[in-house]
């Protein structure tokens, strides 16, 4: 709030970040960026899914996309980027593309790990391949 970083979430001893599953904002609010840390990994994630549903739509010059949300990953956390798919990535703001998601993903050192990252990307669509070796 006016340049200053204010957060209203108070301390709670035992509160695992697993254990949030939304944030509910109220006022006269324009949220400009948020960063979330510590997201949760569904068990059996890849099982019972329909990829239609998880695939990202395309960048056009048609649709008006009034919002990009970039998210860093790195290659081995398919099951992170795949919690997020089948989560908020639903939202219908999302599956119109008026909100576009893309995650950016560097190189792996080892090679097996980037073929299933380019695998990936050729299902969902929704992952830009950097050009630089994420260790």
């Amino acid at each position: 709030v006016n340049g200053k970083h204010i957060t209203s979430f108070e301390y709670r001893q035992n509160l695992e970040p697993s254990l949030v599953s939304r944030i509910r904002l109220k006022g006269n609010l324009r949220l400009i960026s948020l960063m979330a840390n510590g997201l949760p990994v569904s068990e059996g994630i890849t099982q019972g899914v329909d990829v239609k549903f998880l695939k990202a739509p395309p960048l056009t010059l048609e649709t008006k996309n009034i919002l990009f949300i970039g998210i860093f990953s790195t290659g081995n956390n398919f099951d992170r980027r795949m919690a997020l798919r089948r989560s908020w990535m639903r939202y219908e703001a999302i599956r119109s593309g008026v909100v576009t998601v893309r995650f950016f993903v560097g190189l792996h050192s080892n090679k097996q790990v980037n073929k299933e990252v380019w695998k990936e990307a050729a299902t969902y669509g929704d992952i830009e391949l950097m050009p630089f070796v994420d260790y």
